[in-house]
């Protein structure tokens, strides 16, 4: 699934790159800058037609299919981002929307602290309310990523039937995930994501390849010795199901990022 995602990406940079592009009409808020101190920025949707967003920095791409109004990170490091904002009109493509965006971040970690739609949470969530429960009587860093990992696997199946029929552009809803009790790699990434930002630990949601399988995980901070640590959610929780034994903490060099959220 999530490797038809990235292909439908590429194939939209392509599309969009080579097209016949026209300035449509369409409000001057679509790009909304206040969220760029934090690491992100906002695209305003008003419209029920397609909406593809192309960021570019430098020669990293990311492309997002909105149909709402979304947050979108500014993960590729501090500098100028090309924000393009395409709308499908026509049966084609048209660009309604291009502005630069520079971020200068003293401290870059913050942008895996937001609320964006690949990593949709607010305070109001159940998931939410349960990272701060989990979390409350905690000291460490590391005492509170444990046990939020420790909930999300005893609480979440690997769900065979969903990785097999997934569609493209497909979004993990955390509440639902979580109420479901069944999910994918992204399900299991997300849902982390969400519940570490939530208590202020900066967690990205990585892609990539583990070996030739195309897989999600995350990326985790702990400013207690200034690192990046992997983590695997969804291996663990299968590893769990079946009695075996894993390390919380996963080697990276077993793990190709290709794109972060």
């Amino acid at each position: 699934m999530l490797k038809r995602s990235i292909l439908l990406g590429l194939v939209l940079i392509m599309v969009i790159a080579s097209a016949s592009i026209a300035f449509a009409d369409i409000n001057v808020n679509v790009l909304n800058q206040t969220g760029v101190e934090k690491g992100f920025f906002t695209v305003n949707v008003t419209t029920q037609n397609e909406i593809r967003v192309l960021v570019n920095k430098d020669d990293q791409n990311a492309v997002y299919t909105l149909n709402e109004t979304a947050n979108l990170p500014l993960q590729m490091g501090n500098g100028v981002y090309s924000i393009r904002v395409y709308e499908k009109l026509n049966g084609r493509f048209q660009l309604v929307k291009q502005e630069n965006i520079t971020l200068n971040l003293e401290n870059q970690n913050l942008v895996y602290l937001n609320s964006v739609q690949n990593i949709n949470w607010n305070s109001e969530m159940n998931a939410i309310k349960i990272a701060a429960q989990l979390t409350n009587n905690l000291e460490t860093e590391m005492d509170k990523i444990t046990a939020i990992h420790k909930y999300l696997i005893e609480n979440i199946s690997y769900d065979y039937i969903k990785a097999r029929t997934v569609k493209g552009g497909y979004l993990p809803a955390i509440d639902s995930t979580l109420e479901s009790g069944n999910g994918i790699c992204y399900d299991y990434s997300s849902v982390l994501a969400a519940m570490l930002r939530s208590v202020n630990i900066p967690t990205k949601v990585s892609v990539g390849h583990v070996g030739a399988v195309y897989h999600a995980w995350n990326e985790v901070y702990l400013s207690e010795t200034d690192e990046w640590i992997t983590i695997d959610a969804t291996t663990d929780a299968i590893y769990n199901k079946y009695g075996i034994k894993y390390e919380l903490e996963k080697t990276s060099i077993m793990y190709n990022v290709e794109i972060t959220y």
